[in-house]
């Protein structure tokens, strides 16, 4: 059993913190802001509406797939597949898209934000054991809160730049340091 002090003094707590936190952030700033996103696009409400359903019908298949194949795959490779993912909506999303591809970029958010939280439980607790898994995921959600900040930041952007294009190049280039840290993650 771990304590508190030794868990919050391990690369194997913090490496994956490190990686999923900017990708939690850009999830959420792309799902609470997915309405006004696709609006300032000249998207019909309706067609808002469709893609917000969409991206949690997405999400849900995202915690099937992380989950399903948590068991039997390295959850590096897994981590490194919803980043790809992310990263790919980020720039999926960029400078005003066709319709078609605002659907693929949200199915490409949806997927990698369903599979964040499934990580999380597989990752730590492949590292940590079952004996501290609660003490772990209690420490993990609370740093994990700070990610909050995505739809405030990007929300904060475009008033300030009149396009969400900055707010997902920043995120996406926050994904950078979590995309190589995650190479250092010891095997479980």
């Amino acid at each position: 059993q771990w304590s508190s002090r030794e868990i919050l003094g391990s690369r194997l707590f913090w490496i994956p913190v490190v990686a999923m936190l900017p990708l939690n952030t850009a999830f959420g700033a792309v799902q609470f802001n997915l309405g006004a996103y696709a609006q300032d696009l000249g998207l019909a409400t309706e067609r808002a509406a469709n893609l917000i359903a969409l991206c949690s019908l997405c999400m849900i298949l995202g915690k099937l797939f992380f989950g399903g194949l948590g068991d039997r795959i390295d959850h590096r490779y897994l981590y490194w597949l919803a980043a790809a993912s992310m990263s790919a909506a980020m720039l999926i999303l960029q400078g005003g898209p066709a319709p078609w591809l605002v659907t693929v970029g949200v199915v490409c958010v949806g997927l990698a934000g369903g599979g964040i939280l499934p990580m999380m439980g597989l990752i730590h607790g492949a590292r940590f054991g079952l004996a501290s898994f609660g003490r772990v995921m209690g420490l993990v959600m609370l740093t994990i809160t700070f990610s909050a900040i995505g739809p405030l930041l990007a929300g904060w952007i475009f008033d300030l730049t009149g396009s969400y294009d900055t707010a997902f190049m920043l995120f996406l280039g926050l994904f950078a340091p979590g995309i190589i840290l995650m190479k250092w993650l010891p095997a479980p």
